[in-house]
């Protein structure tokens, strides 16, 4: 909260300093998450990726050098556009290297280049899976507060309904008074929280973290990859599993930062910018078509469950581009801009991998499929009064 006020609530600010000190790097993604390869119209790929890059330029004051490609979806079809954007690296799954073995000799402890200069790194899954994972990975430790028991739904409806909202129906409200105490356990049958306990157990978790690194860098020169001068070893979350999901996560990764400081571990932390340019990407290759979905590529996102939203989807992307290369060449009034620039935005948003996601889990699918659906109708509506 104090950092949010000697900030006017802008945290763009504090992060943009960290970034230009050099102790983070910030990246963009694309415009509204959408998974690229499934675009199918490259135009509506680089209106993705352009929109992205555009919105980062005016809080930052420059591009983006890396790009996060959503659900870590990778095509060799984007890559010319990234490049056209200035972008420089992203990330890949484990898998992308399983048709370049000859090329790929590092493994994914190191980066590689695609011909056209578009650097990769490749995500290692034994180490994220370590944070990753809350039944294998540390997240899931007895001690580390419940996510899923919360004031909302345990206190008596006296009590809450004031902080319930007009409908008055029970929902989370962020206070949470238990511990996981056992995976297996009903949500019923969950001990007290206990801070101490928890925060001593994050420390723990960090050191093991580290010596579990140390060990996988002498495992690296061991198993014959003594020829990469320098392995790098590449993480990937989703921003809310810290915090979020995981309650005690930012303390780890500070815990992290500072335990490595101490023990003058033989690695260090390093943003995809300063790797690459004290070490060259390894070798030039393509890496193949894969994603961080179910089963490694896009069935998550186009399956029996969802797959009716692309003939909409794809329509109304090619009404967008059929409007935007009519009016390229011809005279257009302020109204017209208006309504074909909140078309463009509907039709980004309608793009959006979220909607196929929560449809395919059946979770808030009604809510998923409403959205669509009016995202689709709205450019439509739009479209159709513009010209």
């Amino acid at each position: 909260m104090q950092v949010l006020e000697s900030n006017n609530w802008n945290l763009l600010e504090p992060l943009g300093a960290l970034h230009r000190a050099g102790q983070i790097e910030i990246i963009t993604t694309s415009a509204t998450h959408a998974v690229l390869p499934l675009l199918v119209r490259k135009e509506a790929v680089h209106a993705q990726i352009a929109t992205a890059v555009m919105d980062y330029e005016r809080h930052f004051g420059h591009k983006p050098s890396g790009f996060w490609l959503p659900q870590c979806a990778f095509d060799p079809g984007i890559t010319p556009l990234l490049r056209l954007e200035g972008i420089k690296y992203v990330f890949t799954e484990e898998h992308s290297l399983a048709g370049n073995e000859g090329n790929a000799a590092a493994g994914v402890y190191a980066a590689y280049r695609t011909h056209n200069g578009l650097n990769f790194f490749v995500r290692d899954r034994k180490s994220t899976a370590e944070v990753w994972s809350n039944e294998t990975g540390c997240p899931g430790h007895y001690a580390y507060r419940e996510f899923n028991r919360d004031i909302g739904f345990d206190a008596p409806m006296e009590y809450v309904r004031p902080y319930l909202g007009e409908g008055g129906t029970r929902r989370s409200l962020g206070i949470k008074y238990h511990r996981i105490t056992d995976n297996k356990k009903d949500l019923s049958s969950k001990e007290y929280y206990d801070p101490a306990m928890a925060f001593e157990q994050v420390e723990k978790d960090a050191e093991t973290f580290l010596i579990r690194r140390k060990e996988q860098v002498d495992s690296i020169y061991s198993n014959g990859k003594e020829h990469v001068a320098d392995p790098v070893i590449v993480n990937c979350y989703d921003a809310e599993l810290f915090g979020h999901w995981w309650f005690e996560g930012p303390a780890f990764l500070e815990a992290l930062i500072r335990q490595n400081r101490k023990g003058r571990h033989p690695f260090r932390f390093v943003t995809p910018s300063e790797y690459l340019s004290s070490c060259p990407a390894f070798a030039e290759f393509t890496p193949d078509v894969s994603s961080w979905g179910e089963n490694g590529y896009f069935e998550t996102w186009v399956n029996k469950n969802n797959d009716w939203m692309y003939s909409s989807l794809c329509a109304i992307t090619d009404k967008m581009i059929d409007a935007a290369n009519f009016f390229k060449t011809r005279h257009i009034e302020p109204v017209q801009e208006r309504a074909l620039n909140q078309a463009a935005r509907e039709v980004l948003l309608a793009q959006s991998s979220d909607w196929a996601f929560l449809i395919n889990k059946n979770s808030h699918a009604s809510y998923a499929k409403k959205r669509f659906d009016e995202h689709v109708h709205a450019a439509a509506e739009l479209l159709s009064q513009s010209i």
